[in-house]
């Protein structure tokens, strides 16, 4: 197992929020809003590949990363040593690819456009739900768990972890597989 990778600039990114609530927001693209004055909450990850970087997206989106963060943290700062204290199984990359693909479509497909004023102007943005995409982030986790050989007792406790909470009204149609 090693570290995920320090917080830098290199040329593949994972892009992140810094205020997750039930969800760390986690996306494998620039996140959309006004070029000229972009969410300082999003912050950055460089990846050396294309699967290197969705499995940094991947593991930040799943549930056994956010259940390891909401354990070791103040529940409040999410930085980069919530992230570089995270260990992560060796030579995973490529089994992500796919995931990543379809977790990105959802967040796309699923996102709404918001607007602020602020005193600096006014902003337009998409704001992205990963609740939406959480059959796919199952999945993510399923992956992982063979890696850290949970059992399947282990997965279904993080999988369901506070779920009720972090889907809120989503919770009914994840139930019902419409989501």
């Amino acid at each position: 197992f090693s570290p995920l990778p320090a917080i830098y600039g290199n040329i593949i990114e994972t892009w992140y929020h810094d205020g997750p609530t039930y969800w760390v927001r986690s996306l494998p693209f620039e996140p959309t809003g006004n070029a000229s004055d972009k969410s300082s909450h999003y912050h950055t990850i460089g990846g050396k590949t294309i699967e290197h970087s969705a499995m940094i997206t991947s593991i930040l989106a799943s549930s056994i990363f956010y259940l390891h963060y909401k354990s070791h943290s103040n529940c409040r700062d999410f930085n980069s040593s919530s992230i570089n204290n995270f260990k992560t199984p060796n030579n995973i990359e490529k089994e992500f690819r796919a995931l990543i693909n379809q977790y990105s479509k959802l967040l796309t497909l699923t996102a709404e456009k918001k607007s602020r004023k602020y005193k600096s102007g006014y902003i337009e943005y998409d704001e992205y739900y990963p609740a939406k995409a959480k059959f796919v982030i199952d999945e993510i986790d399923t992956v992982l768990a063979q890696h850290y050989g949970f059992t399947e007792e282990e997965l279904d406790f993080i999988i369901n972890y506070d779920i009720k909470y972090r889907m809120g009204k989503e919770l009914e149609n994840y139930v019902k597989g419409k989501l």
